[in-house]
C-alpha cells in the first residue's frame, strides 16, 4: 500500500486536481500567468529536498519529515565562520578558565591548503561537505585512531554509537560514570557538555568530515586556519550545542590526517582538564 493510500489522501488529491482543472477552464489566461508563481517554488523545494537526501543519514530522518524539520530550524541558525564570537564576554564566561587555553601547544597548526574550503550546503542538519571528500583509507584511519585513544585510556574514554548523528556512526566519548556499575563518580561532565553533547567528543561522518568540541581558543584557530566551521546551531542555548562545537573538514592525505589527530588530542585534553590528571594520566597515542 502506498503512503498516499495509507494516509487516506487519495480522495483529497483527486479533489485538488479537479479544482485546479476547473479553475483553468474558467480562467485560462490567469491560470497561465500564475503558473510560474506555483512551479518555481515547487521546483526549488524539490531541488533542495533531493540535495538533503543526497547527504545521507544524520541526526534527523533522511526523508521529507527530516527535511522539513531542519528547514523549520533555519530561523535559529547562526553564521559559521567568524571567530569574533570566541572573544565575546558572554561566550568566555560560559566556559571554564581553560576554555581560553589552546591545547594544540604540542604541534604547529598550518593553514589548510588550498585556501578554498570545501562546499558545505546550508542545511541545518546534517552538516556535511560535498566536495574535497575523504578517501576510504583515510576515513578508516580516523576511526582506528579514535579506537586507539579509547583503548589507551580505558575507563576514561570509550567508543560508543553517536547520539548526535545516526547511531551507526561511532563516536569517542568521555566516561563520566563507572563503566561496570553505571554509578556516578568524581568525573562530572562540564556544563558546556551537558545539554546535548553529553560527553560525545567527536564523531566521523561517512564523507570524512567530523564534529568535535574544542576549547574556545582552538575552535578559533581551527576556523581561522581554514580547517573547520561551526555547526549552524552551535552556541544556540535552546539546542545545547557548545559554541566551540565545529565541523572539521575531511583530511585529504596523511599530512592532513595528522592535523586532524592533533585536534582530537586537543579536544580530549580540553574536555577532561578539570579532572583527568587526578584520575589517570592521559595517553594521547602520539605514536599512532
Amino acid at each position: 500500500m502506498s503512503l498516499v493510500s495509507s494516509l487516506g489522501l487519495q480522495p483529497r488529491l483527486e479533489g485538488l486536481v479537479d479544482a485546479v482543472a476547473r479553475g483553468y477552464d474558467a480562467h485560462p489566461v490567469l491560470a497561465l500567468a500564475l503558473l510560474p508563481l506555483v512551479l518555481v517554488p515547487l521546483l526549488l523545494a524539490a531541488r533542495a529536498y533531493r540535495g538533503y537526501l543526497a547527504l545521507g543519514p544524520g541526526g534527523l530522518p533522511n526523508n521529507v519529515f527530516g527535511w522539513a524539520l531542519q528547514a523549520s530550524l533555519r530561523p535559529f541558525a547562526r553564521e559559521t565562520k567568524s571567530t569574533a564570537v570566541y572573544e565575546a564576554d558572554g561566550t568566555v564566561w560560559a566556559f571554564p578558565s581553560h576554555g581560553r587555553v589552546s591545547f594544540l601547544w604540542r604541534a604547529d597548526l598550518p593553514a589548510r591548503s588550498p585556501p578554498v574550503p570545501p562546499e558545505v550546503p546550508d542545511y541545518i542538519a546534517p552538516q556535511r561537505q560535498v566536495t574535497q571528500v575523504g578517501k576510504a583509507p583515510i576515513i578508516a584511519a580516523m576511526d582506528e585512531f579514535l579506537a586507539s585513544l579509547a583503548d589507551a585510556n580505558e575507563g576514561l574514554l570509550a567508543i560508543k554509537g553517536s547520539k548526535l548523528e545516526d547511531h551507526a556512526s561511532s563516536a569517542l566519548w568521555i566516561l563520566d560514570t563507572d563503566a561496570e556499575t553505571e554509578a556516578a563518580n568524581d568525573r562530572p561532565l562540564a556544563d558546556y557538555l551537558q545539554p546535548l553533547v553529553k560527553g560525545e567528543l567527536v564523531h566521523v561522518h561517512s564523507e570524512g568530515s567530523s564534529h568535535i568540541t574544542l576549547s574556545l581558543a582552538d575552535a578559533a584557530k581551527a576556523i581561522g586556519a581554514g580547517w573547520a566551521q561551526r555547526h549552524p546551531l552551535s552556541g544556540v542555548k535552546a539546542f545545547g550545542l557548545p559554541v566551540s562545537y565545529v565541523m572539521l573538514y575531511a583530511p585529504r592525505d596523511k599530512d592532513e590526517l595528522e592535523v586532524w589527530k592533533n585536534f582530537v588530542r586537543a579536544s580530549v585534553e580540553f574536555t577532561t582538564a578539570d579532572w583527568a590528571p587526578k584520575y589517570q594520566p592521559l595517553n594521547l597515542a602520539w605514536s599512532r
